[in-house]
């Protein structure tokens, strides 16, 4: 099992375009899609379901899962394209992305 993970707006719009094609609907055998986001919107356009969401809160870089209780309530809503901020918060973020990833996928990387 392999994961396609999309990030941010365009990660996700990616993520949405590549479920939709008629050539990967097979291909969902062999990969997991994941959606990491601060918007419910670009996880929404990412086209998979809650479970596979992660969103990204703002003051504490934490990930919550697209089906925890109050999950939009605790994402940011947003960076408002501010590239530093960002960088802030997804840089703080990064460290518990391996964990979350292993957690939901538990055979990834395994043959």
């Amino acid at each position: 099992m392999y994961a396609v993970i999309g990030c941010g707006k365009c990660g996700c719009s990616l993520l949405g375009a590549l479920l939709k094609t008629t050539k990967t609907k097979a291909m969902r055998l062999l990969y997991h899609p994941i959606a990491v986001s601060s918007t419910i919107d670009d996880l929404h356009r990412s086209g998979t379901n809650p479970d596979n969401w992660l969103g990204i809160t703002e003051a504490a870089a934490e990930l919550v899962i697209g089906r925890e209780k109050g999950f939009g309530a605790r994402i940011t809503g947003g960076l408002g394209k501010d590239f530093a901020l960002g960088n802030k918060v997804f840089g703080g973020a990064k460290r518990h992305l391996g964990p979350q990833f292993e957690k939901m996928l538990p055979n990834l990387g395994k043959s």
